[in-house]
């Protein structure tokens, strides 16, 4: 899981938050049926993404 907190920061760190959104949800649709695992590590990185976009909206 660490490994997905580190790729979700680099995509964030590389085309902001909406892009790696973006590039997420694309992946995802772009994952083969037949290959389930590769459709797990977008959803992992999914996962992360909103996250971080829920703890934004969180006040302290």
């Amino acid at each position: 899981m660490q490994d997905a907190w580190e790729q979700a920061f680099a995509l964030m760190a590389d085309h902001g938050q909406m892009g790696a959104c973006e590039i997420v949800a694309s992946g995802m649709q772009k994952s083969p049926p037949e290959k389930p695992e590769q459709y797990r590590q977008w959803e992992l990185l999914a996962d992360c993404l909103n996250a971080v976009a829920d703890a934004s909206r969180t006040k302290h």
